[in-house]
């Protein structure tokens, strides 16, 4: 009797064997994948910039930087208005002097309010006229001009300068995004006897970091 039962385990064995390996294989086959790690992309941090400025931070999670960034726009901003209106007023200024035409006189906003244009004017036929000072207030106008227009020239660079450092910075944050910033890093500064010549040497500072 226990031959036959040691036979009839035997058998069972060999059967069951297959139906658990399968099973497993079964189990193996539908395990559940591993979560996916996304990988932070600095170029979509700069491409986000690009398109949007402070996208990109926001991307990177530097939020405290998009009012920054925005601040420096109003400020260009406002300094391409300021020197542009008074380029534009100039500009208007001297060609209203140089036209003759005593009809035109937005060159008087210019002048102050005890100063004769006549005196620098030759189409108002004033008796006080004077050619040197007509050239004299011509020369100032065009001064002032050429001033408002390369200041508005300048705060355009700027500006462009501003959207330019603003897709860097992204770009920066989003290399340094995964960087682990270890707490132990530290900077130990030393003196140091540094030789130089035979005869001479040099007393300097070694730097030291630790990370």
């Amino acid at each position: 009797m226990a031959k036959h039962s040691s036979i009839i385990l035997l058998v069972l064995s060999m059967v069951l064997s297959p139906v658990l390996l399968s099973a497993q294989t079964v189990y193996d086959g539908e395990r559940k994948p591993e979560s996916l790690v996304v990988l932070h992309s600095p170029r979509r941090a700069s491409m986000y910039s690009a398109v949007i400025p402070g996208l990109g931070q926001a991307y990177n999670k530097k939020y405290w930087k998009i009012p920054i960034i925005y601040t420096g726009f109003g400020v260009m901003g406002y300094f391409i208005h300021f020197n542009a209106t008074n380029y534009n007023e100039y500009k208007q200024g001297l060609i209203d002097f140089t036209d003759g035409d005593n009809n035109t006189t937005s060159y008087l906003n210019f002048i102050g309010p005890n100063v004769d244009p006549g005196r620098f004017d030759p189409s108002l036929g004033s008796p006080d006229y004077n050619p040197s000072d007509e050239e004299w207030f011509k020369e100032q106008l065009e001064n002032n001009m050429n001033y408002y227009r390369r200041y508005r020239d300048l705060s355009v660079i700027l500006t462009f300068a501003w959207y330019a450092l603003n897709i860097i910075d992204a770009t920066v944050d989003g290399y340094l995004f995964s960087y682990d910033m270890n707490e132990d890093l530290s900077l130990q500064l030393d003196p140091q006897l540094f030789y130089l010549s035979e005869h001479m040497n040099a007393l300097g500072l070694k730097f030291k970091f630790s990370f």
